[in-house]
């Protein structure tokens, strides 16, 4: 009885064990089989059965060359013959499953001389094949892109190492890509400390732009670039490295340079031409002054012979003809006598008030305030125009050049009030200073708005705004005006006083 009993007990536990091993190669996820050592199938599980679509009765009047889609039939043998010789082998390999899929299977297999069978366990990996291939696709597709960047590419360590580079790095500087990896990155410029600077300010800030350096090829040659560079990440988000790419801008330096030396020229050409134009200017101010300096001494001489000759000659001839008239009997004589000396007592004072006008000898004798308020009192006798003449009393010294144009510039201004301003009066004040001048003409007539408005005068013949401003300034002096259409006018005139130019 326990003879039976211990006879049984260990053939319980070997059951019991097959079918907790059974149960395990059910429960799996990965395929499973035994196969006999010409590769016909004598065992598999559920799980390679999902995996491949055949049922497991399908399978076991099957060998492994029947679902087999990478090696032939030979190679099957061969392989299977290597298990046997090594014992175990671990490969990859292609399967056909029933609908005509092909799947990715990792395969480990162990032979087993006491069963004289080969068991396996499959892992399908078509999943990870396809995300490798996808990886692969794409690493493809970017090592293609980096290749035909025109711009040298490079990726640098955390310690400046280069770890990777195009050709286009390759050709900058002539060095073969595999002896550019590894080595400093800032060794191949002609300011090292200044590309060190550079990508340890990417690390620091995460990336720069347009950060100017020049490579140096092995033949000597110098490319001057711009880097733009930024730090790349694992899918941690941990920086890995830094991405840097160069932008050759020698042509477009070159460029520049060229521009900014024709600029230059230009400048040069321009402050030449303007100096010269300056010159021209000044000169042009002097022979203008002179022409205007020689009308006054013309005037000057007119006048001189208006009151010395003519005037003369016509006051000797009325105290003549005076003199006849007492001596004339007839009445019709004495009439006609008397109306010529009426004429030439006319004539007499025309002469006169002409020469005042062209050199009023006050100018000589008085000073320009006198002269001046002697001028408003001859226009409102000539015009009918009232001017408020005001003068604060302080002495006014101008040379002579000075007093002729002013009293000429003042005279036409106030001849403009009376012939354009549409008013009966004016103001004309003086004020003097250490060392000007002030002269203010104010009229509340029409006024202009347009800026070019005191230039018409010129196209009628008058002497105009513009000539005041023309003979004013050549003295040194300057001029401001301001109207407005409706709110009449003011011209002020600045002029240096004597020993301030």
């Amino acid at each position: 009885m326990s003879t039976t009993s211990s006879r049984t007990a260990p053939e319980e536990q070997l059951q019991k064990n097959d079918r907790l091993l059974y149960h395990i190669l059910q429960t799996t996820l990965e395929g499973f089989w035994i196969v006999d050592l010409q590769g016909r199938f004598i065992d598999v599980n559920d799980a390679y059965c999902n995996m491949i679509g055949y049922r497991r009765d399908e399978l076991l009047g099957m060998a492994i060359s029947d679902v087999e889609a990478l090696e032939n039939p030979c190679d099957v043998v061969q392989r299977i013959q290597d298990i046997v010789a090594k014992g175990n082998h671990r490969f990859e390999s292609k399967h056909r499953c029933k609908d005509g899929r092909t799947i990715d299977l990792d395969i480990s297999a162990n032979y087993l001389p006491s069963e004289a069978g080969i068991f396996t366990f499959l892992r399908d990996i078509s999943e990870r094949k396809q995300s490798e291939n996808a990886l692969r696709s794409a690493s493809v597709y970017t090592r293609t892109l980096i290749e035909a960047s025109l711009d040298p590419l490079v990726t640098i360590s955390a310690d400046g190492k280069i770890t990777d580079v195009n050709e286009a790095s390759v050709r900058v500087t002539g060095i073969a890509r595999d002896q550019l990896i590894g080595t400093d990155f800032s060794s191949y410029f002609t300011d090292p400390d200044k590309a060190r600077e550079g990508y340890l300010k990417v690390f620091s800030d995460g990336f720069v732009h347009d950060y100017p350096l020049a490579l140096r090829h092995v033949s000597g040659l110098i490319t001057e670039v711009l880097y733009n560079a930024s730090v790349y990440k694992d899918e941690f988000g941990a920086v890995q490295g830094v991405f840097a790419a160069a932008r050759d801008v020698t042509e477009r330096n070159r460029a520049l340079q060229a521009l900014k030396q024709a600029h230059d020229e230009l400048e040069a050409r321009v402050a030449e031409r303007t100096a010269a134009l300056l010159d021209a200017n000044e000169q042009m101010k002097k022979v203008s002054f002179e022409l205007v300096w020689a009308e006054e001494k013309e005037r000057e001489r007119i006048a001189g012979e208006l009151h010395d000759q003519v005037g003369q000659s016509l006051l000797l001839a009325k105290m003549k003809l005076d003199a006849l008239l007492a001596n004339i009997n007839s009445d019709a004589l004495f009439m006609q006598a008397e109306e010529a000396a009426s004429l030439l007592a006319n004539s007499i004072q025309d002469i006169r008030s002409l020469t005042f006008r062209m050199r009023p000898p006050i100018l000589d004798t008085s000073g320009i305030e006198t002269a001046l308020e002697w001028l408003c009192s001859s226009i409102k006798s000539d015009y009918a125009l009232q001017i408020d003449f005001a003068d604060d009393g302080h002495p006014k010294p101008l040379p002579a050049e000075v007093r002729y144009s002013l009293y000429h510039a003042v005279r036409e201004l106030l001849l403009n009030v009376a012939k354009h301003a549409g008013i009966d009066k004016a103001q004309l004040s003086l004020k003097a200073n250490n060392h000007t001048l002030e002269v203010n003409v104010i009229d509340h007539g029409i006024g202009f708005s347009h800026p070019d408005a005191h230039l018409k005068h010129i196209k009628n013949g008058g002497y105009g705004l513009y000539n005041v401003q023309q003979r004013i300034e050549q003295i040194g002096g300057r001029v401001v005006i301001e109207s407005a259409a409706g709110s009449g006018t003011s011209v002020t005139l600045t002029v240096p006083l004597e020993g301030s130019r």
